[in-house]
């Protein structure tokens, strides 16, 4: 069964790379709706996670709504997406995010509402974006949002700008596009013609949001956005970085495996902070659970205001914050100075095991073991 393609789903203002939009066509009239149900989720589990780290996948081109090109796999929805990241934000269990990105971008329609909100879960939880393929326009925009940006080589970031997509007519379906000012290769073969002016103002006024958003999340200009963020092209893995458009090369298991205790900014840290001026004793080793309930409560009595932004009782901050206290405890003996022959063996260890990454930063094996060798035997790890 052939679909009944409705083309003002493509009318509209866009942040999308050129040849997606061109892709949901040719899909969408190669599909037989009536596997429509069996290609949605229904497992009911909702977000993925490693440990205390939720995962979310950002793949495929964006829309606001969920609709058929969502349920059929081909697209994500906004909707579904924040409706993680609140769950996510919620859990007390889970104290860091990843968003898994790779998108051609997609409707401007929702991203700037939904950028803040992740930039909103960065204050209480890390979110780290990763992309390992693709994080173009809209994509792009949310991923600008998160903490940090984590980068394949092979990875194309960018493409900053927004594209106007009008029908002529029923009779006409050919479509009409409109390319901001900012952005001279979002289309490297624009066609323009009068009567467009005022569509020119809204995309310009539209991409304008995009651009300072951008900025004020890389903590950056927006006039470096508009020089070096690739002026509607995309740019690939390093040079990214170079520019500022991301922070680091890194893989997706090495996101996953971080330790967030390492990088969160999370309320136990300002809690920790607060009870200790207070000679709470909190820095004391926390080596059972009862001792860290103990130190629990006097932080949750020392900075109850914090606490309770984060948990929705006293009894679930005291229930994951013990746990905590005795992991840092057992994280702190664990770090201990290494001698000389510990922190070789250690090293060699880390060059075997993650060759790729070690890789990555250290051109030659010799180089990365004298690094390693030096910040073991300080307990730097």
């Amino acid at each position: 069964m052939k679909p009944n393609l409705d083309m003002s789903a493509f009318t509209g203002e866009w942040a999308i790379n050129p040849s997606a939009v061109d892709q949901l066509h040719s899909l969408m009239a190669n599909s037989d709706l009536s596997s429509v149900d069996a290609a949605r989720n229904t497992n009911g589990i909702g977000y993925k996670f490693q440990g205390s780290t939720g995962c979310i996948d950002i793949v495929g081109p964006i829309f606001r709504h969920e609709n058929l090109w969502t349920r059929l796999g081909y697209a994500v929805s906004l909707e579904d997406v924040l409706g993680e990241l609140a769950a996510i934000a919620r859990d007390p269990a889970m104290d860091s995010v990843v968003l898994n990105i790779d998108s051609p971008g997609g409707q401007a329609n929702g991203i700037n509402e939904a950028a803040q909100m992740i930039r909103s879960v960065a204050s209480k939880k890390p979110v780290t974006a990763y992309v390992g393929g693709m994080a173009a326009s809209a994509a792009y925009w949310l991923a600008s949002a998160a903490d940090r940006i984590v980068v394949d080589e092979t990875a194309f970031l960018g493409s900053i700008g927004v594209v106007l997509t009008l029908i002529a007519s029923r009779e006409d379906p050919r479509r009409v596009e409109v390319v901001s000012s900012v952005s001279p290769n979002k289309r490297l073969d624009p066609r323009s013609e009068e009567g467009l002016a005022s569509a020119k103002n809204l995309v310009d006024g539209l991409a304008r949001v995009f651009v300072d958003s951008v900025a004020k999340y890389r903590s950056v200009s927006s006039d470096l956005v508009i020089n070096d963020f690739g002026r509607g092209d995309v740019r690939m893995g390093r040079k990214a970085v170079e520019v500022g458009m991301a922070d680091e090369i890194g893989s997706f298991n090495r996101v996953l495996s971080e330790s967030a205790s390492q990088r969160r900014r999370s309320v136990f840290d300002a809690a920790s902070s607060q009870a200790q001026s207070v000679e709470t004793g909190s820095s004391t080793p926390v080596h059972t659970l009862e001792q860290g309930a103990h130190v629990a409560e006097q932080e949750w009595n020392a900075n109850t205001n914090d606490c309770q932004s984060n948990f929705s009782s006293k009894e679930n901050f005291i229930a994951v914050r013990k746990r905590e206290l005795v992991d840092e405890t057992r994280e702190a003996a664990a770090n201990r100075p290494l001698n000389v022959i510990e922190a070789a063996r250690r090293a060699e260890e880390e060059w075997n095991s993650n060759f790729q990454d070690c890789h990555s930063e250290f051109s030659e094996k010799e180089n990365y073991l004298a690094v390693r060798k030096y910040e073991l035997s300080r307990g730097l790890y």
